[in-house]
């Protein structure tokens, strides 16, 4: 964490805002695996908007996703989709390889997680017959 607060104040010392934006990025991957959503929210929404000042879409697209995977740590699946969702809309033929795939394993892993979680009661273990397979 130290690490990552140091890289962020030496961008901002040095007027590099790319940097900033992904230093930015990368604490808040750290304060999501400390368990600090709220902070991790505030550093990734952020670098977010740095990015999207910056007009790098693929910057963009990375700390969207990001801000889902803070939401499913905490079972908040329709507002991890909808970042996910966001991630897409913003691909393009320009867009990385890395971040196309990210895009899209997190939009198929972000609904599935909604879909078995919203599904009927009735549903939830009968309609998967998967012997030794484990559904939430």
């Amino acid at each position: 964490m130290f690490v990552h607060r140091k890289a962020v104040a030496a961008a901002v010392e040095s007027g590099n805002r790319q940097e900033e934006a992904r230093s930015g990025r990368l604490l808040g991957h750290a304060y999501r695996k400390m368990s600090d959503p709220r902070t991790a929210i505030g550093e990734l929404t952020l670098a977010l908007e740095i990015f999207r000042q910056l007009g790098d879409r693929e910057g963009e697209i990375l700390s969207r996703l990001a801000i889902g995977r803070v939401h499913e740590v905490h079972r908040q699946y329709p507002e991890a989709l909808a970042h996910a969702r966001s991630a897409f809309a913003l691909l393009d033929p320009a867009t990385g390889r890395p971040a196309r795939a990210d895009a899209l394993n997190a939009l198929g892993w972000f609904t599935a997680l909604w879909l078995v979680r919203n599904r009927p009661r009735s549903l939830r273990r009968s309609s998967f017959a998967v012997p030794g397979a484990w559904f939430p």
